[in-house]
């Protein structure tokens, strides 16, 4: 309920998160149980006996979560990311590196780890955890306009392993790379991907990928600002661009 807050949860979706197709003869008093017990719970740890009631509310069709927006951190989370994601828009992206960084020290591993999941929390799962890569790779870029390019190495080449197919983070490992003066391991991050992508889906690079190993082969004078040792900022949102659809 809490990943739904504020909206009606139907006694069918939860009885199909909890038993999925086989719910027993006693499943709605079974449920009904459950719930006494998740408001006698919330009664324990709160001041006022009516907040338990006034949290978790009894409809005609199911039950609604109501929280306030600082009371679930998924809500904040997604306040300080949209703060971010909108200072990286702006072209401030010590504020945008900032924000997205104070949204992801909210994780503690991926979403909903020590819950185990029917099939309702099992698409919550996956929109959860890829949203929070999508924070993750904007915060990357926040950090790459700014120059800690050496800081995210290490960080990148453990996200390009976990995610051996995704481009975009193969990118920016790239564009870390090159700024760091290794222009021969930034190409070598192309080559091994790409023989992977060849051998494992038999697909060739992006273009966008493909042109990023072109701009690295040239020294295009976009990939470094005119200070030196910070990525252009006109080459990353092209890039951006291209594998988003959205400019920074």
């Amino acid at each position: 309920m809490l990943v739904n807050s504020n909206r009606i949860v139907s006694t069918d979706t939860l009885s199909e998160e909890l038993w999925r197709e086989n719910p027993p003869r006693s499943a709605t008093t079974t449920l009904q149980t459950y719930i006494f017990q998740i408001r006698k719970l919330m009664g324990s740890r709160s001041s006022s006996r009516n907040d338990s009631r006034n949290h978790l509310v009894t409809t005609q069709n199911g039950y609604m979560m109501q929280v306030r927006p600082n009371e679930l951190d998924l809500f904040v989370f997604e306040d300080l990311a949209i703060a971010g994601e909108t200072a990286l828009r702006a072209g401030e992206p010590e504020k945008a590196a900032r924000l997205l960084s104070d949204a992801l020290a909210l994780w503690k591993g991926r979403a909903l780890i020590d819950v185990t999941c029917g099939p309702h929390l099992d698409v919550h799962t996956v929109r959860l955890d890829e949203r929070r890569m999508a924070v993750t790779e904007q915060r990357i870029t926040a950090d790459l306009l700014i120059g800690r390019h050496r800081e995210i190495v290490v960080e990148l080449t453990a996200l390009t392993a976990e995610q051996p197919y995704h481009e975009y983070l193969h990118i920016q490992l790239m564009m870390a790379l090159y700024a760091s003066l290794r222009k021969s391991d930034a190409l070598e991050v192309y080559h091994r991907l790409r023989r992977r992508l060849l051998d494992d889906l038999g697909i060739e690079p992006s273009p966008a990928l493909h042109a990023m190993q072109q701009a690295i082969l040239s020294d295009d004078p976009m990939l470094m600002s005119r200070d030196g040792g910070v990525i252009g900022s006109r080459l990353l949102n092209s890039f951006v661009l291209a594998n988003t659809g959205q400019a920074i």
